[in-house]
């Protein structure tokens, strides 16, 4: 059935990562991933209230940053960041680097003079031994943390013989990721032990380390902390909010707000809560950042590029070290990412594939999705969960070719078929995939001939078959829209269907299996352009029938989107059964929008022939033959009279008046068999 509400079972409710045995935030987080609540109930002894707390905020006694008000005095905490700052400033990429001034910083401290006027330091937590972020039990050594840090510093251990780059990657991200993260780990913790022992007072207490873990994330620096590195990885992969900022820093930043009313109400569930939500986002980013830099070497290995692949192999085994103590107790495969990124390696070829098949299983273990992570970055809504780097940029070969197809001047046929048969974006060509034989989408066998699609589109290209002897217009429409329709919808179809084949046989695996075929599907649907792609004729067919919503969009395209996401979500988690509800709906609205342009052209060639122009009723008559041909294949198997729109739109015969009505009439009781109404079709 083409009807149907689509629900992924994919994006299981959270159970957060249990990153080791010891008691750090990582073990203890394991709720959902809904946002904690901010009401707090109860009040313990020796706390303030929450009315209090709001007049402290309000008057601005602790001050706040970055949108969390402190709730205690940590104004010389929240200075740390600015110690990372100035190492940052003595990191530069194309000057020699001073590891002795480094060092000093590091080690020393500068900004974070504490009340009896020593300084707070990066080295000494990173030195300190039994804090509470279980990342030295996980590393199996006392000081973890610092080992990496100092190596980096001195070119030494994993650092020794290293460029100047590749220990810069080791310096910045050990200290402003490795280090800061887990500062803020232990602080959360460390306020959750308070809390358990019912200390909750804030000057002290539960609330004030909480405190802590705000100004040593984000400070009085949040551009040199870990904050800024989950709004760069929200950039990248496309999990940005409207406001700009990445969805994780907004959910850590709401969560931290909640936990700290919780704890000043003396509510240790509702922190505990917040600590799972704030654990869960940390995931979120450090999972983005391990699989970026995976890609980001592997397109250096492509280039020829050695050094710049192991700087960058540096940089995703410090991201890596974040997240590692995270997963523990999840089934990652970190051998398989140690192998990956650890300095007694050289860079490999084929890391990124390697990396997302390790963290997946683990990301999903934790209710880490796709929708969570962006996986391989989004284009217009769908975030894609495997590599389909290259098949989203076919629709900017169509859009190359509708550049050469103007209405008012001479049409580059030879441009237009070199692009057609070479490509010019994307390894994957369009005449490649139309002259392919056996595809997933029953062209084929509906018009009983072996290339269909590339047989109508060259035909136009050359002026032959159906297209000999057609004014310039007239192949137009054959052109463009057997290749952003007729092409590119079968192209989507098939990926569908190649997904749900796959999931058929149990391979549910992002990077090759059902998954990937599936993101083939919106990369061919939309991709990187839209606007050349079948997904902008469902938002003009939209606008044509009075079937946009809200936000100008057809629902057409609202609904196909989100059955790709869902679809996705239900085959990355193995639920064949909810993607292929998911299926049924993207059909379903396929054949919405393709019913809807085979009816509008029908009415443009009436309107063309009362108006006595018989050469826009031909090239409306191409236009409206091109749509239907996408739509025909979706109505094998209803009593469409395809006899009837046949007669309309083939080109064999001339444009003939009544079209309209013949081609509704033909189209209605199949449409209906289909469980499309005509609410969901409009009018036009």
């Amino acid at each position: 059935s083409g009807s149907g509400s689509a629900s992924g079972s994919g994006s299981a409710s959270a159970s957060a990562p249990s990153g080791s045995s010891s008691a750090s935030a990582y073990a203890s987080a394991s709720a959902s991933a809904s946002a904690p609540s901010s009401s707090s109930s109860g009040s313990s002894s020796g706390s303030a209230s929450a009315s209090s707390l709001s007049v402290e905020m309000e008057t601005g006694d602790f001050g706040s940053d970055d949108g969390y008000a402190y709730a205690s005095d940590v104004s010389s905490h929240r200075l740390v960041p600015a110690d990372v700052c100035d190492i940052n400033g003595l990191l530069p990429k194309d000057a020699a680097i001073d590891y002795d001034a480094i060092h000093a910083i590091y080690k020393d401290g500068v900004n974070s003079v504490k009340s009896d006027g020593s300084v707070r330091t990066i080295a000494g937590f990173a030195v300190g031994e039994g804090k509470k972020h279980g990342v030295d039990t996980y590393f199996g050594t006392a000081t973890p943390l610092h080992d990496f840090v100092i190596s980096a510093i001195e070119g030494t251990g994993e650092f020794e013989g290293e460029a100047d780059l590749v220990r810069r990657q080791g310096i910045q991200k050990g200290i402003m990721n490795q280090i800061m993260v887990a500062w803020t780990v232990h602080e959360i913790n460390a306020a959750l032990a308070k809390g358990a022992d019912g200390n909750f007072d804030p000057a002290s207490g539960a609330p004030h380390n909480w405190d802590e873990g705000w100004a040593f994330y984000a400070g009085s620096e949040p551009g040199c902390s870990a904050f800024a590195t989950a709004d760069k990885r929200g950039k990248d992969f496309g999990t940005l909010n409207d406001s700009g900022e990445s969805v994780a820093n907004a959910n850590i930043r709401a969560a931290f707000n909640s936990g700290r009313d919780a704890l000043v109400g003396g509510d240790l569930e509702g922190a505990q809560a917040a600590a799972d939500v704030i654990v869960k986002n940390l995931t979120v980013t450090y999972a983005q950042a391990t699989m970026k830099y995976a890609k980001s070497v592997d397109n250096d290995i492509a280039d020829g590029d050695m050094d710049k692949a192991r700087i960058h192999q540096a940089e995703g085994y410090a991201f890596w070290r974040v997240l590692a103590p995270m997963l523990a107790g999840t089934d990652v495969d970190a051998a398989a990412i140690n192998s990956v990124y650890q300095l007694s390696n050289q860079p490999t070829a084929g890391s990124h594939d390697i990396v997302v098949a390790a963290l997946t299983p683990a990301l999903l273990s934790v209710g880490v999705t796709a929708n969570d992570t962006g996986y391989f970055g989004s284009d217009d809504g769908y975030a894609y969960a495997s590599d389909v780097s290259a098949h989203r940029l076919v629709p900017a070969d169509v859009c190359d070719i509708n550049g050469l197809l103007p209405k008012d001047s001479a049409i580059d046929y030879d441009a237009i078929k070199a692009i057609y048969n070479d490509g010019a974006n994307s390894s994957k060509t369009l005449g490649g995939f139309a002259a392919g034989e056996g595809k997933k989408h029953g062209v084929d066998t509906y018009f009983g001939t072996a290339t269909p699609l590339h047989d109508f589109v060259i035909s136009a290209i050359e002026g032959t078959g159906e297209f000999e002897g057609e004014a310039d217009l007239v192949r137009r429409q054959g052109i463009q829209k057997g290749i952003m329709n007729q092409i590119m919808v079968a192209w989507t179809v098939h990926e569908i269907n190649a997904a749900l084949a796959k999931g058929a046989d149990g391979n549910f695996d992002p990077a090759s299996g059902a998954p990937h075929n599936w993101d083939e599907g919106w990369a061919f649907y939309a991709g990187s352009e839209p606007g050349c792609s079948a997904f902008a004729t469902a938002d003009k067919r939209g606008k044509d029938f009075g079937t946009l919503n809200d936000s100008g969009e057809s629902v057409a395209n609202a609904n196909i989107r989100a059955a790709f996401n869902s679809g996705r979500d239900a085959l990355v988690g193995g639920d064949l059964e909810g993607a292929q509800a998911a299926a049924d709906v993207i059909v379903k609205n396929l054949t919405v929008t393709y019913a809807q342009a085979t009816m509008k052209y029908a009415k443009s060639v009436d309107n063309d022939i009362a108006d006595g122009d018989m050469d826009k009723a031909r090239i409306h008559q191409a236009e409206g033959y091109a749509f239907w041909r996408v739509l025909a294949p979706m109505l094998a198997g209803t009593d469409v009279d395809a006899a009837a729109i046949n007669s309309v739109y083939q080109l064999s015969n001339q444009p003939t008046a009544g079209s309209h009505d013949i081609v509704v009439a033909a189209l209605t009781p199949a449409l209906t068999s289909l469980g499309i109404t005509s609410s969901e079709l409009g009018s036009y």
